[in-house]
């Protein structure tokens, strides 16, 4: 593939707030600690952003809602729907009518940890299921500075997330059964069947206390997430060359953003969630692959308990032995949702039922003040250990992600 440089005329970096503190588990298993959802920073984060999060509501009502308009329109339209018909197929499933939810208005996004099992350099590509098994699931994001509420244009998203039995590509010795004792790559559950966690998978939080190194936000960090001093926990060499349910696309002139993929399952500790990390430039190296630029946001969504629900039936996900978290039960779950945003995806049928697919959207509002630290070095190379470099790189940050690509092997 011939290189592509991308241009951008706005600078956007970041988000608002940094807030999660990373943590992972024993060298051989990784996975994510608990948090206290009712922690006294997170209720003294809550109650100062009040003010400030009807503010932006105030700001940015109408553009807001010509933009989920605009939405419906491009639902409608790939369904051969009238708007009418979209609304009553929408309320079927959603996690509120469409008028009560707060998608639409809350939108100071936090930011949150990346987890231990990001890979830098995946593949450009609008389609990351790869052939894997479950319900087909489109994603739908609009991104939009929270200063302007203007749309942020032709960003880069880096997706993953799990399959529909718990495992992550690149990392499938380590999750999956392995991280949680059930749940097999191929849909068979594992031996232990009631979702606790390993003998040897000694969970550990990351120190919580606000550091210079970790408070990079516009306000103060709640504790030390996803600092440097946290890379040697979540920078881990992946143990295969799968890619499945990992990619990057980039959004358009409007700051739409689409990925294809599956529903995700789920693993011990953690609810069922979908990660993002969102770039202000990239380009494309010449085998196909991403080469970042300055990241400006990392995240997770979440999907309502009912959709959930309705998925948990499901084969393969069904087969899956491993005790699933609500939201409400996730350590992280508060902290993306700590000043009032909503990490609730809005979920909609594709078709008629569940089984012809889903659509998830959600609004992304961004913080042009914040930089996302970036703590992966590890890249994906294709199906062997040759690596390619590129000189199109648009930022300095770019340069120096080249020179780690070509440097660093994911064998």
């Amino acid at each position: 593939m011939e290189s592509i440089k991308v241009t951008q005329t706005l600078r956007m970096v970041g988000l608002l707030s940094i807030f999660a503190a990373a943590s992972i588990a024993s060298s051989t298993v990784l996975a994510h600690a608990p948090i206290n959802p009712s922690h006294t920073a997170l209720l003294k984060r809550r109650a100062e952003n009040l003010s400030l999060q009807r503010r932006i509501s105030e700001k940015c009502g109408p553009q807001l809602s010509r933009r989920r308009a605009a939405r419906l329109s491009r639902r409608a339209a790939r369904a051969g729907l009238t708007l009418d018909e979209l609304h009553e197929r929408t309320t079927l499933i959603s996690r509120q009518a469409a008028d009560n939810s707060t998608e639409g208005t809350c939108i100071l996004t936090p930011e949150v940890t990346q987890g231990p099992y990001h890979i830098l350099g995946e593949m450009v590509r609008h389609n990351i299921s790869e052939g894997q098994a479950g319900v087909p699931l489109t994603v739908e994001v609009d991104f939009i500075d929270i200063e302007t509420c203007e749309a942020v244009p032709n960003l880069w998203v880096d997706a993953w997330h799990c399959n529909s039995t718990g495992y992550y590509s690149g990392y499938v010795s380590m999750t999956g059964a392995a991280l949680s004792g059930g749940g097999g790559f191929g849909g068979a559950g594992g031996n232990n069947t009631n979702g606790t966690a390993p003998p040897d998978m000694s969970m550990s939080t990351f120190p919580t206390a606000t550091t210079a190194e970790s408070a990079t936000s516009t306000q103060d960090a709640y504790s030390g997430a996803d600092s440097t001093a946290a890379a040697s926990m979540l920078n881990n060499v992946p143990t295969d060359q799968e890619s499945f349910l990992r990619g990057t696309w980039q959004a358009d002139s409007d700051g739409h953003w689409t990925m294809h993929s599956v529903f995700p399952g789920w693993y011990s500790g953690r609810s069922i969630h979908f990660h993002v990390k969102v770039y202000e430039n990239g380009s494309v190296a010449e085998n196909g692959t991403f080469i970042a630029g300055q990241a400006m946001h990392t995240g997770q969504f979440f999907f309502n308990e009912s959709i959930v629900q309705e998925i948990a039936q499901l084969a393969p996900y069904n087969t899956n032995n491993v005790s699933r978290l609500t939201n409400d039960e996730d350590q992280w779950f508060a902290y993306e949702n700590a000043e009032g945003y909503d990490a609730v995806m809005d979920v909609v049928y594709a078709g008629q039922d569940i089984n012809e697919g889903l659509i998830g959207s959600i609004i992304v509002g961004l913080n042009t003040s914040y930089t996302s630290v970036e703590l992966s070095t590890q890249w994906w190379t294709g199906n062997d250990s040759e690596s390619i470099t590129t000189a199109t790189a648009t930022t300095e940050s770019s340069t120096a992600a080249t020179t780690a690509k070509s440097n660093t092997s994911t064998d």
